[in-house]
């Protein structure tokens, strides 16, 4: 399974954000093993659950054990 990040920057990054995307769909967790599943975008809800985000997947810690 492959997984693309990617960080928008400037004005109003996350409502663009939203709006291309769409209104937000459950995802089927029981799916995630399937390499074959489709899993929908996701966009952040605010500027507080952006920055945790872009920590978790930009800081180089994604993967290592601590």
């Amino acid at each position: 399974m492959s997984v693309i990040a990617i960080q928008f920057e400037g004005p109003n990054a996350i409502a663009k954000w939203r709006e291309l995307i769409g209104p937000t769909r459950p995802v089927q967790y029981a799916l995630l093993d399937d390499p074959t599943a489709y899993h929908p975008p996701n966009a952040p809800n605010s500027p507080q659950t952006a920055a945790s985000e872009i920590a978790f997947w930009f800081d180089g810690t994604f993967g290592q054990e601590e």
